[in-house]
């Protein structure tokens, strides 16, 4: 084991020891997230930290933050300002947590969200600006239909992936902007198939295109399947899948699958997105 590998090691379980697993969860060797105040608690903040291997003696983590009290301009001072923390050799998640309490503490959650956040992941895009991208049946979204065309161009389509009965199907296109997230799915949702499938589960991941690099607007949608949406988030995240939507149709075959059906909805996505090149860091 490398002496990097070790000290990461440390760090994680001191950082758990001092701030408790309600905040620190590491979900591999190399990526946490930190959420504050707690996991249960909505509104929150979620840090997704990915430690690179050269961390800490020659490169920073990089992190993504998501929070309904976050705008993007008060993302980028966030992360420019854990950045700055970061110089070769130096640890800084225990720092780093720190400073994301005391931005955390700055923002009291309002006494009362509106109802239609009640209980939604908090994220950057749930933000009031009309922009916030859904993948619910009988979608109200509209899109110029002179646009149709252009936006079934750039639509993947993954191989169905069937297991006991139940069917997976991965579908993808590259996206710049929350807006045309939207259109994505909602194009999709007019197809008779993919809108009667038990759940179409969403994520997405878009770069922003300033100073520092490393910004993400990035959300997720369950669709009634608890976690999924989250789950494949992070699977975006861990390879490092930039300006792509992913959608996950499944269709339910009547034999329950337990736990088994969340790897075989990230592996729908993880074939689809290998196959189309969106996979960088493996």
């Amino acid at each position: 084991m490398s002496d990097d590998l070790l000290s990461v090691d440390d760090e994680l379980v001191a950082l758990t020891a001092i701030f408790g697993e309600d905040i620190v969860e590491r979900t591999s060797q190399h990526s946490l997230i930190l959420t504050l105040p707690a996991k249960t608690a909505f509104p929150r903040l979620d840090a997704s930290i990915v430690l690179p291997s050269q961390y800490p003696s020659l490169a920073p983590p990089s992190v993504e933050l998501q929070s309904v009290l976050l705008d993007e301009a008060t993302v980028t001072n966030i992360v420019s300002k854990l950045l700055s923390l970061w110089s070769p050799g130096e640890s800084v998640l225990y720092a780093w947590t720190e400073i994301l309490q005391e931005e955390w503490q700055q923002r009291a959650p309002p006494e009362k969200l509106p109802e239609s956040q009640t209980g939604k992941d908090a994220t950057i895009s749930d933000l009031p600006d009309g922009n916030s991208a859904a993948s619910k049946k009988g979608s109200n979204l509209t899109h110029d239909q002179h646009n149709e065309p252009a936006i079934a161009a750039k639509i993947v389509h993954g191989e169905p992936l069937t297991e006991k009965r139940s069917t997976f199907q991965a579908h993808l296109a590259p996206v710049n902007s929350v807006s045309e997230v939207n259109d994505v799915m909602d194009y999709l949702l007019q197809n008779n198939k993919i809108r009667s499938a038990t759940h179409n589960i969403m994520a997405y991941r878009i770069e922003r295109d300033i100073e520092p690099k490393g910004v993400f607007i990035a959300d997720a949608d369950d669709d009634g399947e608890d976690s999924a949406g989250g789950r494949l988030l992070h699977l975006l995240q861990v390879v490092d899948a930039k300006n792509v939507v992913v959608v996950v149709s499944r269709w339910f075959g009547g034999i329950l699958l337990g736990p088994a059906r969340f790897g075989l909805i990230n592996k729908s996505a993880k074939d689809l997105l290998d196959s189309c090149g969106y996979i960088r860091n493996q």
